[in-house]
């Protein structure tokens, strides 16, 4: 399967091409293309994982109720509702066929099931709406791992679609790899959609303290002695002239991999990145836009070689357009040739 997205040089959707319209390459080979034009109307099993922990109450609004309920100061009026309220309108787009469903993760240095899947949006807002704050975890593979096991449970016939909202650097996983987790997107034909925004400040002055290392110290102001020498850590970094702060903060965002955009990337999916509340209203409609008019291409291995298998897709006479799918596979060894993916 090569579900794959045509756009114009201004984003907008390409359509009513054909399985001809296509080429597909394998290891420099073409293939003949096949289209599944029934694709838009299978039942969708849809799980949205969305980052708790770390600045997302702020940029996303998870974690509001906790906020209200446990400080008088800065409580909210009203009722709660995060920008993630949005998103049912995302979901309907997906869940408006018989038989699809929904189901909701959150995520900091743990991932936690918020609410099974269901047909009932309702459901899924209200448990959206009421998402506890947390640490300033984000386990970002480790949720992704998760709601691949939720999806491999559900029904063999259903498209299968995760969205992740978090930030863009993977701090906490603990089994997951990211070698693994584009395996097993790919291997069980799903889409991903991946929504991230920078990491907070805090989140940088860790990395900045990660980059110094635990035998570095930086010079920050004593209590009573001016420039008392200080183990590196969050507290101290902002003692930092602002240059050599954003030289580290600079090489530290280099050393540690946008895993979203990497995701994204390597298994055909969509990466957007924003910064505020609106700017997820925006990025929500865009990929709901683009989830339901994807080509659903796919093609019959001629040579089930086992290894690495590279996958290029073209337009015929397609000049300017850009095309997101995938990447590539890996055949393996095992007996039959089974697709593992790449």
């Amino acid at each position: 399967m090569v579900p794959t997205l045509v756009t114009d040089r201004q984003g907008n959707v390409i359509f009513g091409l054909r399985a001809d319209d296509f080429i597909i390459k394998d290891n420099g080979v073409e293939q003949k293309v096949h289209m599944d034009e029934a694709f838009s109307y299978e039942p969708v099993s849809l799980v949205v994982a969305v980052q708790t922990g770390g600045n997302a109450g702020s940029v996303i609004g998870s974690g509001c109720a906790l906020q209200r309920d446990t400080n008088v100061f800065t409580s909210h009026v009203g009722q709660c509702k995060s920008a993630l309220h949005a998103i049912g309108l995302m979901l309907e787009t997906f869940v408006n066929l018989p038989g699809s469903e929904m189901a909701l993760v959150s995520f900091d240095d743990e991932v936690k099931l918020r609410q099974n899947f269901t047909s009932d949006i309702a459901k899924v807002t209200k448990s959206l709406d009421s998402l506890p704050g947390s640490n300033g975890g984000a386990a970002v593979l480790d949720a992704v791992q998760f709601s691949l096991k939720l999806l491999k449970q559900q029904p063999e016939n259903h498209r299968k679609v995760l969205v992740v909202i978090s930030k863009q650097k993977d701090d906490d996983s603990k089994a997951e790899t990211l070698q693994e987790a584009v395996r097993q997107i790919i291997s069980s034909n799903v889409e991903v959609y991946m929504i991230a925004y920078p990491p907070d400040f805090a989140s940088g002055a860790r990395a900045v303290a990660k980059l110094l290392g635990p035998s570095q110290t930086l010079t920050a102001p004593g209590p009573g002695l001016p420039g008392s020498p200080v183990n590196s850590s969050v507290s101290t970094v902002g003692s930092l002239d602002i240059l050599g702060l954003i030289s580290l903060l600079h090489s530290a965002a280099k050393r540690e991999p946008n895993v979203p955009q990497l995701i994204a990337n390597l298994t055909g999916g969509e990466y957007v990145l924003f910064h505020n509340r609106n700017g997820l209203d925006d990025a929500l409609g865009l990929l709901a836009n683009h989830a339901n008019n994807r080509y659903q291409l796919s093609f019959t291995v001629k040579n089930p070689t086992p290894g690495p298998h590279k996958l290029e897709v073209f337009v015929r006479s397609g000049e300017g357009l850009q095309i997101s799918a995938r990447a590539g596979y890996l055949m393996s060894e095992d007996s039959g040739g089974r697709i593992q993916a790449k």
